[in-house]
């Protein structure tokens, strides 16, 4: 895999695109491995996160904290309405419209000079980068590999569309840096040469990578959709979820 920092934009590029594109999508599937394991072992992991994150706030049978005591919340509240409480906030960045306008916003910012330049000339600014792009995309990917029926992934036909929104912005992003006609990035300038490839040669090469390959994943990623489509028969968002799926298969 071409490094992330690379001195030449075309292979940074490339290794952006597989950490966005690849590794982002391998984390989404893992949280679906996560999401099938063994009930009982995810109990006591969730009473260590209980006591970690949660009791400082409330109690279990203690009487109230900053939070109310939780003891009987399942007899005064029904399971539907505790999934909703707890999945409100995660909602909220994983619907098709936050995530799409996220990462969109995250990647087109990166690519202003002015921060770019930031993170080439200050390595944890540069790590930022690359964090804030890999969260981004992993929230991308959400609406359409969803794990979590509570955090459910958009119909077949709105995965479509999705995906064919995504490669909009990121296409702009590509022409504004394939066609610029002075060196947008001047860290990559007192770069080792590579072919006798010029500066200027090489912000084309990569932008061209974001345009070209970067758009064409997102029609291969509709075509995979549109197959899974046929397969289930389901128009529906229900019919996309993680258990009607695995139904379909």
């Amino acid at each position: 895999m071409p490094s992330i920092s690379d001195p030449r934009f075309s292979f940074h590029t490339v290794g952006a695109k597989l950490l966005a594109l690849l590794l982002a999508t391998l984390l989404v599937v893992g949280m679906a491995q996560l999401a099938r394991a063994d009930p009982l072992a995810q109990a006591g992991e969730g009473e260590t996160l209980f006591k970690e994150k949660c009791a400082a706030c409330h109690s279990v049978g203690e009487g109230d904290k900053v939070g109310p005591d939780l003891q009987g919340v399942t007899a005064r509240r029904d399971r539907d309405w505790l999934l909703r409480w707890i999945a409100a906030p995660a909602r909220r960045v994983t619907g098709a419209r936050a995530a799409f306008a996220i990462f969109n916003v995250v990647v087109a910012a990166w690519h202003v000079p002015e921060l770019y330049n930031t993170a080439m000339a200050h390595h944890p600014v540069h790590i930022a980068q690359h964090l804030t792009m890999l969260v981004s995309a992993t929230l991308m990917w959400w609406p359409l590999l969803s794990p979590l029926p509570e955090l459910p992934r958009l119909s077949y036909p709105g995965q479509m569309l999705y995906a064919f929104l995504m490669s909009i912005p990121m296409s702009i992003v590509a022409i504004y840096v394939a066609l610029a006609d002075h060196v947008l990035y001047p860290a990559y300038s007192a770069a080792p040469r590579l072919w006798g490839i010029t500066p200027l040669a090489d912000q084309q090469i990569g932008g061209l990578i974001m345009w070209v390959p970067g758009g064409l994943f997102f029609f291969l990623v509709m075509s995979v959709v549109f197959y899974r489509w046929s397969r289930s028969g389901a128009d529906d968002r229900a019919g996309a979820q993680v258990a009607a799926a695995g139904t379909a298969r």
